[in-house]
């Protein structure tokens, strides 16, 4: 009975074990995407078990042959907004390496758009908390007229909220 008492009791600690939850961050991204466009992202992040995050927010994609730099608000453009899971394939001390999957919802203007995303994000803690990031990022997108794929690249940074 000693020996189930122990097993359960030390069973129970262990479940309850994680490393790094309850972090949480404000980042904002920009990079470019083919086929030749902005991207802008802001999101809430936070910490789960183990390293691996839940990302919520959205981001802003605007074609640059038709961009209007007197007016950005009149170029074509879309919006999307939703939950992207990252879990950790690797960590050393201060880098981590993340596989980021997701779906977004949004508008470009004339409709509803939705699309799925992969991609991968490498990560640099520095000594303050704040985190550089290098993001990779694939989308198929439904409901447009022009390239369904998008694929691009954008660096930016996570400040921390606690």
């Amino acid at each position: 009975m000693k020996k189930l008492i122990f097993f359960i009791s030390f069973w129970l600690f262990a479940y309850s074990v994680s490393a790094q939850s309850g972090y949480k961050y404000i980042n904002a991204s920009v990079g470019m995407m083919y086929p030749q466009a902005y991207n802008l992202s802001v999101n809430y992040e936070f910490v789960t078990k183990y390293h691996n995050t839940w990302e919520l927010g959205g981001e802003y994609y605007a074609k640059r042959e038709s961009f209007n730099s007197d007016n950005p608000l009149k170029s074509p453009y879309n919006w999307m907004i939703g939950p992207v899971f990252k879990p950790v394939l690797s960590r050393s001390k201060n880098v981590t390496f993340r596989l980021p999957m997701g779906v977004r919802g949004g508008s470009n203007r004339t409709g509803f758009i939705a699309a799925p995303q992969i991609g991968f994000e490498l990560s640099k803690t520095f000594r303050s908390g704040v985190e550089f990031m290098v993001t990779q990022k694939n989308q198929y997108v439904f409901f447009v007229d022009d390239s369904n794929w998008r694929i691009g690249l954008s660096v930016g940074f996570k400040f921390p909220l606690n």
